[in-house]
């Protein structure tokens, strides 16, 4: 199956005589091996726009090729604008992030709040104290991931008894029913409600829609022309003339009436409700513009000429897939944005090193497969991870459907953490996560090296963007990786941690976690 390339801006800004062949090759290997049907990339170097190429088809069934100004949904990659649009309107003075989210009826106590809660609503204790700054950091204590209402607007309708979709504070109305899920300004669980409602929160406190507000404050400052960022549609008979399909072929129920069986990408989610957390159609130039003018992390204004942080953000739903980095190599300020119609779990986490490899590639710069300009790599063993796998395995818990029974502890066991060691090392210097070797040897061939059966353990390898508690609870929240954790027959485990760091000393991306839990042979 070929790559159809779509219109072009290959050469621009002084790029003449640059040969882009291996950052056109990623892109479209990257399509035929995650299946993604089409996607868009944007290069920005020094503040110029260097490539700019559609790739694949907007719509394959009618062959219309993916051009180079499409506009896409680019999920989660919304919510550093509406940091930054927070920010600015409290440089305004109309609003302090220090101000409460939640208005309670009778309420004695100092401070502005935003968010009126009718009297009438159950609230449980804790949610008083949440303000803007901790929804912004992930930190109010709203039920995160697979519990997020935003995720869940039919079993939040139901619960409810309304109509679905419910509104953004029907979601809060049901969130604010069970005590903060953690605590409260200390413990981050990313939440996409959180943001949905500090999107209200802005309306509320500029006057205007909250895409007027982005637009007038945050986008048009950087050059970003109206229309070039725009509220996503929920269904496809809604969606903009330059949309393009988005493919994904897992059935849903529909949030909307009729409640018929629809594909995921087409009323599976209430996009119009996501807005400021990530319910945003964009062209990848208008996204790369806003990152000239905002720091992803943190939503900070740039400097002029400010370089040398590393930031990199995805937005993923199903049938969308979004990638956003600043990065600084050797010396140079470059801005990539990646917009995909398509989403592949199982491969999405190597795609930001093969860009980043591209574009090593296509300038001559050093680091070789080191990923974001590393120039070190440093691995640690992490046997504090066996105190939180017993502590799951000591009482048992539900997996899923099924519920799984407590198991005796793991052992830490060297000869398997050294092994891990080099498999982590490997694998964060190629920039290729995976279970094989760069000899092509396997996981289950590494194991009898150590004297491990060949089955029934088991590997799980993650870019690691939390702490370690984080990333187990992500796991429990999985039912497969929830069973893997809690099977009685696995009894030795070892783990290890793969750190890059670039010329200047700075950590380079994310942290890659490898884990083993294996069941010895006697």
């Amino acid at each position: 199956m070929g790559v159809v390339v779509a219109a072009s801006l290959p050469q621009v800004g002084g790029q003449a005589g640059v040969n882009w062949g291996a950052l056109q090759r990623v892109m479209q290997e990257a399509l035929l091996r995650r299946g993604y049907h089409g996607g868009v990339l944007v290069v920005v170097k020094e503040g110029e726009v260097v490539f700019e190429q559609g790739f694949g088809w907007a719509d394959r069934a009618k062959k219309r090729a993916m051009p180079s100004n499409a506009l896409l949904r680019f999920g989660s990659i919304a919510k550093p604008m509406t940091h930054a649009l927070l920010k600015i309107l409290q440089k305004q003075g109309r609003l302090r992030l220090s101000d409460y989210a939640f208005c309670f009826h009778g309420a004695s106590r100092q401070g502005r709040c935003w968010l009126a809660i009718p009297a009438q609503w159950s609230v449980a204790v804790g949610w008083s104290a949440v303000t803007l700054q901790d929804l912004l950091q992930h930190q109010g204590g709203l039920p995160s991931r697979h519990d997020d209402p935003a995720l869940l607007e039919l079993r939040v309708a139901r619960q409810l008894g309304i109509p679905a979709p419910p509104s953004r504070m029907d979601l809060l109305r049901f969130a604010l029913q069970k005590p903060p899920q953690t605590a409260v300004g200390t413990t981050k669980a990313y939440s996409n409600l959180g943001y949905e409602l500090l999107g209200l929160i802005a309306e509320q406190a500029g006057g205007k829609s909250y895409l007027e507000l982005l637009q007038e404050w945050v986008l048009a400052p950087v050059q970003v022309a109206e229309g070039e960022v725009q509220a996503a549609r929920s269904l496809p008979q809604d969606r903009h003339p330059r949309e393009p399909d988005y493919v994904d072929d897992t059935l849903v129920t529909s949030v909307f009436p009729p409640h018929g069986s629809v594909f995921a990408p087409d009323g599976g989610y209430h996009e119009e409700n996501l807005l400021a957390a990530g319910g945003m159609i964009g062209s990848a130039r208008a996204i790369a513009q806003f990152m000239k003018g905002f720091w992803l992390g943190s939503g900070d204004v740039r400097r002029p000429g400010e370089v040398g942080q590393l930031w990199q953000m995805e937005g993923v739903q199903r049938g969308m897939h979004a990638l956003a980095e600043q990065w600084t190599q050797g010396g140079q300020d470059i801005t990539f944005v990646a917009l995909f119609n398509g989403y592949d779990a199982a491969r999405a986490a190597a795609l930001p090193g093969e860009l980043e490899e591209g574009l090593r590639q296509v300038y001559g710069w050093p680091g070789g497969q080191g990923g974001a300009g590393a120039q070190r790599v440093e691995v640690e063993r992490v046997p504090q991870l066996l105190a939180l796998l017993n502590q799951v395995r000591k009482s048992g818990r539900r997996c899923g459907a099924q519920e799984m029974a407590a198991s005796g502890p793991l052992q830490w066991q060297e000869s398997l953490a050294q092994a891990v060691l080099g498999h982590a090392r490997e694998q964060i210097q190629g920039n290729r996560p995976g279970l094989l070797s760069a000899d092509g040897t396997d996981l289950f061939a590494r194991w009898r090296r150590q004297g491990y059966r060949s089955a029934g353990g088991y590997e799980y390898v993650l870019w690691l963007d939390g702490d370690l508690g984080e990333a187990v609870a992500r796991w429990l929240d999985k039912e497969a990786l929830c069973q893997a954790v809690l099977r009685p027959a696995l009894k030795d485990m070892g783990a290890a941690l793969a750190v890059r760091y670039d010329g200047t000393g700075r950590q380079a991306g994310k942290q890659l976690l490898v884990l083993d839990l294996a069941i010895p042979e006697r």
